[in-house]
């Protein structure tokens, strides 16, 4: 049976409020913070997960609604990390030597960055500090940066000045992250400062992909922000069910499952 929110204990309550008030935390933290045991608190973990009022992951919680909410962007790297390395190691298998690409702030895409090879000649587009720090030490890679406004939630600079330095370029390869996937609404964000800038390399890219885990598919973010038919390939893990496979299949968009 689920646990109610009515029967939270005052420990499992102090928990709660000092996870949602820093966007994580680890076991070893809380446990020092309550002077219990780590095991204790990792049993009070399982329960507020099971209420549904928090989410582990690598390393301690997040909060619930973490997934879709603009959490900082340390947080959003713990969430599904081992699929969201997965899918950057297929995501890395595209690219060709010579390419432009453009990576934008989502955690998976700096996973991407990440595994990018050393020595292959690129040139990457990123607004994202996170994917500019892991492509630094690549001998290879060519970085520019459009700078802006830094948003400290994001990792990432965005706004006008950002907008009007992407509005720019032109790339081979735009790899995108998204909050939400859905067959009527689109691609889905919390980010109104993102909006703009995904329509903006959507449309300067010869190929767009989406980087998302599978909880992303059948949810609704706050804001629609790409049409699925500017999208040409999703790139998942193999969480997906046949059901959504099939429906985005009938409408033309290839789905590629990370292994």
């Amino acid at each position: 049976m689920k646990p109610s929110h009515k029967s939270i204990g005052p420990r499992q309550q102090k928990i709660l409020d000092y996870i949602c008030s820093r966007g994580f935390a680890a076991p070893e933290e809380l446990a020092r913070r309550q002077n219990v045991a780590p095991i204790t608190v990792r049993r009070d973990l399982v329960w507020l997960e099971n209420a549904g009022l928090l989410k582990r992951v690598h390393g301690g919680a997040v909060p619930g609604s973490a997934p879709l909410a603009i959490t900082h962007a340390g947080v959003r790297m713990r969430i599904a990390s081992t699929e969201k390395r997965t899918i950057a190691a297929a995501a890395a298998t595209l690219v060709r030597p010579g390419e432009r690409l453009f990576l934008d702030a989502g955690s998976t895409c700096a996973f991407l960055a990440d595994a990018l090879p050393n020595d292959m000649e690129l040139t990457v587009i990123t607004h994202s500090l996170d994917a500019i720090q892991k492509l630094t030490p690549k001998r290879g890679i060519h970085i520019i940066t459009p700078g802006g406004e830094l948003d400290e939630r994001l990792n990432a600079f965005v706004g006008p000045a950002t907008e009007a330095a992407i509005a720019a370029f032109h790339v081979d390869k735009a790899f995108l992250g998204t909050a939400g996937i859905n067959l009527e609404a689109g691609f889905t964000d919390n980010s109104l400062l993102e909006e703009r800038i995904k329509m903006l390399m959507s449309s300067h890219a010869r190929e767009t992909f989406i980087l998302a885990d599978s909880s992303k598919f059948g949810r609704v973010a706050f804001r629609s922000v790409l049409p699925l038919v500017k999208v040409s390939r999703i790139i998942t893990d193999r969480g997906v069910s046949d059901r959504f496979r099939a429906a985005f299949r009938r409408k033309g968009i290839r789905i590629m499952s990370a292994r």
